[in-house]
């Protein structure tokens, strides 16, 4: 049977559902006052695969990047938010951290590769100024978008990038070839220096529009001033089906049990015999496999009172699922968070195998607001934010040293019967188991704390990454 990772998932002819079409979207916009982004000298401009739907090409790198860099992420931010919920897209802020980090240089540009977890295949020991060959990972970048935009998809997927450019700054023209070519990011030449409110508004409507106007007025006035030089900008927008709908009127008020024991009601929707990958997994991420007893005939599951489960549920076509991860106890959601890491999360969702399981999964919304600045810092990029930490922006002798000032991002996810909406936004700122005829069918209630994520099955790379502590009343 098919593991998550499995091109076998399509075995099964997806299922064409009627009435309201989920929706996720989400948006990443990198803000950059005074910021001014090149490539490192000498590179070779990415070769992007010819194949728009890239089904063939061999990913070395970008998918267990992103992952790693996703599950760091997690990590920094819950320990700063214990009992919260948490909502963030790793795709998205990799994305545009990698645009940016090709701007850098010498201890800024090492420190951001660092974090973005790229390659050591990549590093270049004969120049400590531009310590990584980029352009393969510009390429599968590139390769990634294009196989997520794909051809005759059951879905809505777009996936945006743009460059607002100070007009009179003198932009290296290399930099900006490499983000058209790569990333498709159209620049556009504007104001910042005497007209930046009608610049931000401009940018607002782009914005609106990649997010189909589930963004509005992103950008606040301080937000863009006359020290702006660049804002570069990245949205993707998915809408689709579950492959199996819940049915409204199977969605009942019940319980939710919180970390510390007390409960809060929430709507929990419900499928019985859903056919879909799961697994019921040890501490040690090992499976906990029903025992067959031969008096009286019939399956029962070891005690696991520490261990956990994983579900997948597919979105229609099956190129993307959310995974959920729940532990066993109310309790038990840190001490997996604890262990957690990308390799890990790959073995785990690895194990779970298409069988029969009742489903019951919350109807929840949840919205965040992150600032990310000390976050980054924390995981090991601090020169990015210090005064002249970015250095080499400019070929020009009197251009300014800059240095990036906030990052923040902002989440909304709506998880219904239909499926999933979600919309995000990121700013960076820079400043100048039965009977013997097999085991009983088993039970999935997300009723206590968990974690869920919305991944690529061809690559696995995360896309969407949160956890649900306390369900919004």
């Amino acid at each position: 049977m098919a593991s998550l990772q499995s091109g076998t998932w399509r075995q099964r002819a997806p299922i064409v559902v009627s009435g309201c079409r989920m929706k996720l979207a989400l948006l990443f916009l990198s803000i950059l006052t005074g910021y001014v982004l090149y490539p490192a000298i000498g590179h070779p401009q990415p070769v992007v695969s010819s194949d728009p739907t890239a089904k063939d090409f061999h990913f070395q790198f970008v998918p267990q990047m992103n992952n790693n860099f996703a599950l760091d992420l997690y990590a920094h931010v819950v320990k700063d938010r214990p009992g919260q919920n948490l909502f963030f897209s790793p795709y998205s802020i990799v994305s545009a951290l990698t645009m940016t980090a090709e701007g850098a240089r010498g201890e800024t540009a090492l420190q951001m590769g660092t974090v973005l977890h790229f390659p050591e295949q990549v590093r270049r020991s004969d120049d400590t100024g531009v310590p990584w060959d980029t352009a393969s990972i510009h390429t599968e970048m590139a390769t990634l978008k294009r196989l997520l935009l794909g051809e005759d998809r059951p879905y809505e997927i777009n996936v945006a990038n743009a460059l607002w450019l100070e007009q009179t700054y003198p932009f290296r023209p290399q930099f900006l070839a490499i983000l058209n070519e790569t990333y498709d990011a159209a620049a556009r030449q504007v104001d910042f220096m005497f007209n930046p409110d009608p610049t931000r508004i401009q940018i607002n409507n782009w914005v609106e529009e990649q997010t189909k106007n589930k963004i509005q007025d992103l950008l606040t006035p301080e937000t863009i001033d006359t020290a702006t030089r660049l804002v570069l900008a990245n949205a993707i927008y998915f809408k689709g089906n579950w492959t199996d709908e819940f049915d409204e009127s199977e969605t009942q008020p019940e319980d939710f049990t919180l970390l510390d024991g007390s409960s809060v009601q929430v709507p929990l929707m419900s499928q019985r015999s859903l056919r879909t990958h799961y697994a019921e997994l040890r501490p040690d991420g090992t499976p906990n496999i029903p025992v067959l007893n031969e008096d009286p005939p019939s399956f029962d599951s070891p005690p696991n009172p520490d261990g956990f489960q994983i579900l997948a549920l597919d979105y229609r076509g099956r190129d993307l699922v959310m995974a959920i991860l729940l532990p066993k106890k109310h309790t038990g959601l840190p001490a997996l968070e604890k262990g957690l890491t990308a390799d890990k999360l790959t073995q785990w969702l690895d194990t779970a195998r298409r069988q029969e399981v009742h489903v019951f999964l919350p109807k929840f919304k949840l919205e965040e607001n992150i600032s990310l600045k000390q976050t980054l810092s924390a995981m090991g990029m601090p020169k990015a934010f210090e005064p002249n930490g970015f250095l080499g922006m400019s070929d020009a002798a009197d251009a300014w040293k800059l240095y990036l000032s906030h990052v923040a991002h902002k989440a909304y996810v709506d998880v219904n019967e239909e499926g999933t909406e979600a919309v995000a936004a990121t700013a960076i700122m820079a400043r100048a188991a039965s009977a013997r005829s097999g085991p009983p069918i088993p039970t999935f209630r997300a009723d206590r704390p968990f974690l869920f994520l919305i991944r690529d099955t061809r690559t696995g790379t995360i896309l969407f990454l949160g956890r649900m502590m306390r369900p919004p009343q």
